[in-house]
């Protein structure tokens, strides 16, 4: 069965905020089970993001699901379970895999490397 995340930007289904509104708001983000007409069912929350908005997504190659957040980027197993964090201290504008152990992390006016014991699904794929 294949599953399907959905990151809304506070707690509401109908209203985006951005964060530029309030950073501080938390997100929910919503998992669904794909049909095999590609329709979704059975939405469950997945998890709950907190401080800021989640911004972006990736998975490493154990399921393991990183969101861009408030304060660097969250680290969630495959069932939802916060793990840990990459504290950064700020918003994390965006980030990406950069190989196996690596992680490049943009905040709004700084760039950040860090190394971890994980890499981005699909290795070799988007980076060689």
């Amino acid at each position: 069965m294949q599953v399907f995340l959905l990151f809304h930007a506070n707690a509401s289904d109908f209203e985006i905020r951005s964060s530029s509104e309030n950073a501080d708001n938390p997100g929910n983000s919503y998992r669904y089970d794909v049909n095999q007409d590609g329709t979704l069912d059975n939405r469950k929350t997945f998890a709950f993001v907190t401080p800021g908005v989640p911004d972006g997504m990736h998975v490493d190659t154990k399921g393991n699901v990183y969101v861009g957040c408030g304060d660097g980027v969250q680290v969630y197993n495959p069932s939802g379970k916060l793990l840990g964090k990459i504290y950064i201290g700020g918003v994390s504008a965006n980030f990406q895999f950069a190989g196996q152990g690596r992680m490049v992390i943009l905040a709004e006016t700084e760039l950040y490397y860090a190394t971890l014991a994980a890499e981005g699904a699909f290795p070799g794929t988007l980076y060689h």
